[in-house]
């Protein structure tokens, strides 16, 4: 049993020799190097059920969530009530227009969510007079 341990601890010791030389080499995979993006102005057509077209100025920097507090004035919904919609593909709202290369000129969609009993306002939804 000792036998085994020892083969063991020295494969363990070493996997950590061989780590600490990669990591003092910093050999870093491509994929995770952050790249750094330009910031490019763009106008944005976004499509709403039952409203004509509104073009926003935004950048491609910019936060779906942010983009979409943008639109909130012009649209008349809160956020939570629709998703965005870009070529079929929802948008999350933790990444960025040009992670989903929105340029300009781009149409974006308004899908709103259906079945919602109650009404929504700045804190949340109101469903049977209860947040939720």
């Amino acid at each position: 049993m000792s036998n085994n341990y020892n083969t063991v601890k020295k494969e363990n010791d070493q996997v950590k020799k061989n780590f600490k030389k990669d990591w003092k080499k910093k050999i870093v995979p491509r994929d995770w190097r952050v790249k750094e993006e330009k910031a490019s102005k763009i106008t944005v057509k976004v499509s709403v059920p039952a409203l004509d077209p509104i073009k926003i100025k935004t950048t491609t920097t910019t936060k779906v969530s942010d983009f979409k507090k943008d639109i909130k004035p012009k649209i008349g919904y809160f956020p939570s009530q629709y998703r965005l919609q870009h070529n079929g593909v929802y948008l999350d709202d933790l990444n960025t227009l040009s992670f989903y290369k929105i340029k300009n000129s781009d149409s974006i969609n308004v899908v709103l969510h259906q079945g919602l009993n109650g009404y929504q306002t700045e804190e949340g939804s109101v469903f049977n007079g209860e947040y939720q």
